[in-house]
């Protein structure tokens, strides 16, 4: 606390040795006092500027975003509204499928000339209908069944994108169309040359040809 020299004289205690206030002390006290409060005032005012300056680029931004973006719709995830499959562009030949246990192994294979397997999800052609390999009525049909599945593998090598049509057959297989990278369909290229028929169909047989 500042104090003036002359104190005790305005508090009423004047001695014998006690200076005479005048007016030049008297207003230098008072300015060394009054001077401090300004000060404090201005120090606390530019440390409020600061913080204000700091925090107003956030708050506004948060305010912009509230009130300028829109809410995004979300679809849950299906196979149903699965996208185009991108073109692959390795041109490496997909293998053939072995085994049982595609699905948990998110397998990409094909198992005969209008049947595969797509990151683990069973599809089948759509519009063909080749001829079986597995359970074939004679071997004749098995033969014709392998010359379509590896006509099938060799056409997909270069590229293709699986068109999930979201919808299945009776063994729950999803029904595609597969389109190959010069733009061609995959099952017409197999019609067109004899290695399948068009699907559904009433030819039952195979053997008979």
């Amino acid at each position: 606390m500042i104090r003036s020299p002359y104190w005790r004289a305005f508090k009423g205690h004047k001695g014998p040795r006690d200076p005479q206030p005048d007016a030049i002390a008297e207003f230098t006290w008072y300015s060394a006092k009054y001077r401090q409060r300004p000060r404090r005032r201005f120090l606390i005012a530019l440390v409020a500027t600061c913080l204000a300056g700091f925090a107003s680029p956030f708050a506004v931004s948060s305010i912009l975003d509230a009130f300028s973006s829109t809410p995004k719709r979300t679809e849950p995830s299906s196979i149903y509204s699965r996208p185009v499959s991108p073109l692959a562009r390795n041109f490496s030949a997909i293998p053939i499928c072995t085994g049982w246990d595609h699905a948990s192994h998110r397998a990409t294979c094909l198992v005969d000339g209008d049947t595969g397997w797509e990151h683990g999800v069973k599809w089948r052609l759509s519009d063909v209908d080749t001829p079986e390999i597995s359970s074939p009525g004679c071997s004749s049909e098995r033969h014709q069944g392998l010359a379509a599945r590896d006509r099938l593998q060799s056409l997909m090598a270069a590229g293709y994108a699986i068109n999930w049509l979201g919808r299945t057959d009776r063994y729950n297989r999803q029904l595609v169309n597969v389109t190959l990278r010069d733009g061609r369909d995959a099952g017409r290229v197999l019609l067109g040359e004899g290695l399948a028929r068009p699907f559904p169909n009433s030819q039952k047989a195979w053997c008979s040809e």
